[in-house]
C-alpha cells in the first residue's frame, strides 16, 4: 500500500511460519516488524468478529463474491458486511487474519492493525510473476518490535 507517493507499507503473512511482516518506509523511517503467531493472535482477538454466511453474492472485480456479516464479537453494535470469492483457488489464506474461518479471498473487509481499523476493498486485479524478492526484507530496513513500529502510525 501506498499514499501519496510519501508512505508505503507491506504486510506479508507466512502461513508456514505463522508469521506476519510488516515494512514502512516514510520519509527518512525505513523499518520492518516480524510478528510471532502470539502477536498475531492477541492482535486478531482485540479484533474478534462474529461471522454469519449468506447467500448473498454480487460480481467484484469479475469475481462471484459472496457476503458475510460481521459482529464485532466485543462489541456487538458494530456490524458490517465483507465480501469474499472462492473463484481464486486460496482457501486457507485467511488462517493469520480474523476472518480464518473464511476459506477464500477477502475482497471487501475491515480488519485492526497496529492500532488502527482499515477497510479494503479491492479494485482490479492481474495476474503476474512475483519474484521471491518481494518477500524478503530490505538490508537497508532497520528491524524492530511492534511496538516501535506502531509509533510510526500513532504520532
Amino acid at each position: 500500500m501506498s499514499s501519496m507517493g510519501m508512505f508505503h507499507t507491506s504486510i506479508i503473512g507466512d502461513i508456514d511460519a505463522k508469521t506476519i511482516t510488516q515494512t514502512v518506509k516514510f520519509l527518512d523511517i525505513k523499518e520492518a516488524c516480524i510478528e510471532t503467531e502470539k502477536d498475531i493472535i492477541a492482535e486478531n482477538n482485540d479484533f474478534a468478529l462474529k461471522i454469519e454466511e449468506t447467500n448473498e453474492t454480487k460480481d467484484i472485480i469479475g469475481l462471484k463474491s459472496y457476503k458475510l456479516k460481521v459482529t464485532m464479537a466485543n462489541n456487538p453494535e458494530v456490524r458490517f458486511d465483507a465480501w469474499y470469492t472462492k473463484d481464486l483457488g486460496m482457501e486457507d489464506c485467511n488462517s493469520l487474519n480474523p476472518y480464518a474461518q473464511i476459506k477464500g479471498v477477502l475482497l471487501d473487509y475491515r480488519v485492526k492493525k497496529m492500532g488502527m481499523e482499515m477497510h479494503f476493498v479491492a479494485t482490479s486485479r492481474k495476474k503476474d510473476v512475483i519474484s521471491e524478492k518481494t518477500f524478503e526484507i530490505p538490508s537497508h530496513m532497520k528491524i524492530v518490535c511492534k511496538e516501535e513500529l506502531a509509533k510510526v502510525f500513532t504520532q
